[in-house]
């Protein structure tokens, strides 16, 4: 799922229907929530956040 910076994941109350923001994006310009990663212990929301970085190092060899 990918996220932007300004769309939080949001609780929705089965009571009043009124939603709630639950996380703050901001400053995580990239990124997904990992797959199938929402948990709760009714206390706090648990999800793994998935960075896909990588980095290319090339060099010559200089053989002696």
């Amino acid at each position: 799922m990918n996220v932007l910076p300004d769309t939080p994941i949001r609780s929705l109350s089965v009571n009043n229907r009124k939603a709630r923001a639950m996380t703050d994006f901001k400053g995580k310009p990239h990124g997904n929530l990992g797959r199938m990663s929402l948990a709760t212990d009714g206390k706090y929301l648990y999800f793994t956040w998935v960075e896909d970085f990588g980095n290319i190092w090339v060099m010559d060899v200089a053989w002696e």
